[in-house]
């Protein structure tokens, strides 16, 4: 049984085994009916390959340790994939809800200094967005020891609080 800091570091981790584990399944996005047929079923080399492309991107744009990447669109792969490529670049991510306005996403991202804010649709001007098709053809290369070295003890993830009393205040958490 993986303790949760050995779990944490496999799904950092890029796929090695890919013989043994390459062709099972790792994620399913429900059809909007009720036919599963109709399901696309991603592979854990599927997401592997979503991963490193989502992880160039990031690079592309400057996103290393300590970043913060703000995440804001509605639940997808491309979504799962830029938020564990935001952690193994050591970066910080930031969920938000993607019935933001622009107005409401620009003050968060310039508030929390964000690095580029990650989006199914281009979003603002003032800092830069990545959206899935500016994801790279070709993943980016990731060294597997390089996610065994990651601190999980630093921050990775930023929940902002409702701010029912004020101001929404962001609850940091790391991946330890």
């Amino acid at each position: 049984m993986l303790n949760l800091s050995q779990a944490v570091l496999r799904i950092l981790s890029p796929v090695l085994d890919a013989p043994a584990h390459g062709q099972r399944p790792a994620l399913i996005v429900g059809s909007k009916d009720s036919d599963s047929s109709q399901d696309m079923v991603f592979t854990v080399c599927d997401i592997d390959n979503l991963i490193g492309r989502a992880q160039a991107a990031l690079e592309q744009a400057g996103v290393g340790r300590g970043k913060i990447v703000l995440l804001c669109a509605p639940n997808s792969p491309e979504l799962v994939a830029c938020l564990i490529a935001t952690w193994r670049l050591g970066a910080i991510a930031l969920p938000v809800d993607f019935r933001l306005t622009k107005g409401e996403v620009e003050n968060i991202a310039v508030r929390v200094c964000a690095k580029v804010i990650y989006s199914s649709e281009p979003l603002t001007e003032i800092i830069e967005t990545i959206v899935p098709q500016k994801f790279p053809s070709q993943p980016a290369s990731y060294d597997a020891h390089r996610a065994c070295m990651l601190d999980l003890d630093l921050p990775a993830l930023i929940i902002l609080t409702s701010g029912t009393t004020g101001v929404p205040k962001g609850a940091v958490h790391d991946l330890g």
